[in-house]
């Protein structure tokens, strides 16, 4: 599904479109049989690791829609949505916002009632940018707004579900940053928290924003700030527990217990092996943390001497240490160094046993057993949310190539190897 966004023409004239097609040429392709005027290869700005493209287009005196298909009954409902929107914020007064000249992607799924605009009266922005995602099917349908100053000068992020589905990720992020609130040694370290509460039956949430550049751009696979950061979540969030008590590890055995009993092939047999797998190696006491469960390059916003991390709309407490540091490492290794699925695999392995202690998550290098159940207990709780989002809609083709290749290739070989002592 096209993830889109909207905005306002830039100073120098320019129009930002956003797309998820996966390559340049295709997206060209795209905007040419949309835009009246030839959008040539030189006009293509970036490619990004998730293939999101940006691009610059001449400005438009017009409504340009666009979606992922270029046939016309997905282009006439874009268009209907772009119409319907900018007819609600011109209602509401809002249409100051919305210059006479500029193009409109939206996505298939914006908000059905008067959230938005509730919440833009409510903070009244001078300049706004609109992105409604649906990237993760039934879970992140939400829309994200951008909230500037005078000065222009972005100020706070909001988020505001855009669908029931998103009602848990937004209500999930609040609550993960009020969490980190009340730990100094975090707090400064994640957006704070400027408001939040309901709009109509809608969840929404104003937070600050965080300084730094993202991983993606200027981090190493083993960054020490990132690292760092590590070290600083557990050390601040650590409780001693039981493990099947913990509430992560029975969200994740909650969510298994639902994709095995949906019975969609493969992935059922695959999650109870390594459920089998986690049972045979996991501690009967361990010390949880709070996960983000996102711990990827672009949520990681570096600083000179430290990283910020933002988005925790799937963060977990009680959760099994090591699972963010294995996410990120593959993150890191599959779409910022290209690795194929076996170097991915073997650099994940060969640096759990030193990272672990480099964070202070682990106060020396992990055992077979321990590297196995930190794998095993991160796959399982990665598959099967995946899984459990495959149940609702179909993801996009990138989530199928991940379930297709990295985590199915990451399972076999955790599964194949003996557990020893």
């Amino acid at each position: 599904m096209l993830a889109a966004t909207w905005r306002a023409v830039q100073p120098d004239g320019a129009i930002m479109v956003w797309s998820d097609l996966r390559s340049a040429p295709s997206l060209l392709r795209t905007l040419d049989s949309l835009h009246p005027r030839p959008v040539t290869r030189d006009r293509y700005v970036e490619l990004d690791v998730l293939g999101h493209a940006k691009v610059a287009l001449p400005t438009a005196p017009r409504v340009v829609a666009g979606a992922a298909s270029s046939t016309l009954p997905a282009n006439r409902a874009i268009s209907r949505i772009a119409r319907e929107v900018y007819r609600t914020l011109a209602r509401a007064g809002l249409a100051q916002w919305l210059p006479t000249r500029c193009a409109y992607v939206i996505a298939a799924a914006p908000p059905t009632d008067d959230s938005a605009v509730a919440l833009l009266t409510r903070w009244q922005p001078r300049r706004l940018y609109f992105s409604v995602h649906s990237g993760l099917p039934g879970a992140t349908q939400k829309l994200n707004i951008r909230l500037f100053d005078e000065a222009g000068k972005l100020v706070a992020i909001a988020k505001v579900a855009a669908h029931v589905a998103a009602d848990e990720t937004i209500s999930r992020e609040i609550a993960a940053l009020q969490y980190a609130a009340t730990h100094a040694a975090i707090a400064s370290r994640v957006p704070r928290l400027v408001d939040h509460g309901t709009i109509g039956a809608r969840p929404f949430l104003v937070q600050s924003i965080v300084e730094g550049t993202p991983a993606t751009a200027v981090g190493a696979r083993l960054d020490p700030r990132v690292l760092e950061l590590l070290r600083v979540l557990a050390q601040s969030t650590s409780e001693q527990m039981r493990f099947d008590e913990a509430a992560g590890v029975q969200a994740v055995y909650r969510r298994v217990a639902r994709v095995i009993e949906a019975g969609a092939p493969p992935w059922p047999r695959l999650l109870a092996r390594l459920q089998q797998r986690v049972r045979q190696t996991a501690p009967q006491l361990i010390t949880t943390v709070l996960a983000h469960r996102d711990f990827t390059p672009w949520n990681l916003l570096l600083t000179a001497d430290r990283a910020n991390v933002v988005d925790w709309e799937f963060a977990q407490t009680q959760h099994v240490p090591l699972c963010d540091l294995v996410h990120y490492l593959v993150q890191y290794a599959v779409l910022v160094e290209k690795s194929d699925v076996r170097a991915t695999v073997g650099a994940c392995r060969d640096v759990l046993q030193h990272a672990s202690t480099m964070a202070a998550i682990g106060r020396r290098p992990l055992s077979r057993r321990e590297q196995q159940f930190a794998l095993a207990f991160y796959l399982l709780d990665t598959v099967s949310f995946y899984q459990a989002n495959y149940l609702v809609q179909r993801p996009p083709f990138w989530q199928v190539d991940w379930l297709e290749g990295v985590w199915f290739n990451m399972s076999m070989e955790v599964l194949s190897e003996a557990v020893d002592g």
